[in-house]
């Protein structure tokens, strides 16, 4: 199955993912290279569109909300493009170098943290395998600025 048909078979669900007009998109492309995406993700059917046209290896979104997301880097010209509307809870929890023993050192870590978070009563998000050598666990900041 090529990326074309897993794309297409597959559905898009931003459902974990809030605020998505105000996060910005980068997709990992074949060919080594990042590409941000110029246009506000309002639904998954915006997402789709722009993943059956350039056909990435990897997704990522800024846990970070900003104003015009599409704008924000190096490059802006205006202060107004970063203006930063607030960011979800993120702990990235890794153990180096890969090894099997490093990954179930992290995935306890990881326990421990879901634990502390859920005394401190923050609720999480999703918790994800980083896709080398930890794991990544996203939390609502109730403490949203």
């Amino acid at each position: 199955m090529n990326l074309n048909e897993f794309y297409n078979s597959n559905n898009f669900s931003l459902e974990k993912i809030t605020d998505t007009q105000w996060r910005q998109f980068r997709f990992f492309l074949p060919n080594s290279r990042f590409f941000k995406v110029p246009d506000t993700i309002r639904d998954s059917r915006v997402l789709k569109s722009w993943v059956l046209k350039k056909q990435p290896l990897d997704i990522y979104y800024s846990v970070a909300r900003f104003l015009s997301p599409q704008t924000v880097g190096p490059a802006s010209e205006k202060i107004s493009d970063n203006l930063f509307l607030g960011a979800d809870l993120a702990f990235d929890i890794d153990k180096q170098p890969f090894r099997v023993r490093n990954i179930e050192k992290a995935r306890i870590q990881t326990l421990n943290l879901i634990g502390f978070l859920q005394e401190q009563k923050i609720p999480v998000k999703y918790i994800a395998f980083s896709g080398s050598k930890g794991f990544h666990v996203l939390c609502e900041d109730k403490f949203d600025y």
